[in-house]
């Protein structure tokens, strides 16, 4: 039901929820990939978490409802550290601020990199303008 919620909204809303910005990246995503940083402009330690990745024999439709025992390179969880998103899939990736998919959310266009710090927020109101970083505690990648 969440899920139709979020796919409904992104229809409405349009794509373009999020705006790329310029890379400076420290690992280099590759094609396909979701990679999450710990950091913005994708810096500091990375997380190419296969549950996320599409293109990943790992990948779960369903991704991952709590990113508490999800790590980036550096052994650090990524429950509420997520700073930056490099979206180099053909899927949309929608971050949620709680776990089990609850709260509010962002969503990532294929092939769009964003700062989580300026973003369009879902909230049960509507989409607003707000700061995403260090909030994410699951997600799921979903093809329209």
């Amino acid at each position: 039901m969440l899920r139709g919620a979020v796919i409904a909204s992104l229809a409405v809303a349009g794509a373009a929820v999020i705006a790329p910005h310029e890379a400076n990246a420290a690992y280099l995503c590759g094609q396909g990939q979701i990679c999450l940083y710990q950091n913005i402009n994708e810096t500091g330690s990375v997380a190419v978490e296969p549950r996320l990745n599409p293109d990943s024999p790992g990948f779960n439709p369903n991704g991952i409802s709590n990113f508490q025992n999800s790590h980036y390179t550096n052994g650090q969880s990524l429950n509420d550290s997520v700073s930056s998103v490099e979206n180099n899939s053909d899927y949309d990736l929608v971050l949620f601020e709680n776990a089990d998919y609850g709260g509010n959310s962002v969503i990532i266009a294929p092939h769009q990199t964003v700062n989580l710090t300026s973003v369009g927020i879902f909230e049960p109101g509507g989409v607003v303008s707000g700061d995403f970083n260090d909030e994410a505690s699951s997600g799921y990648a979903f093809s329209l």
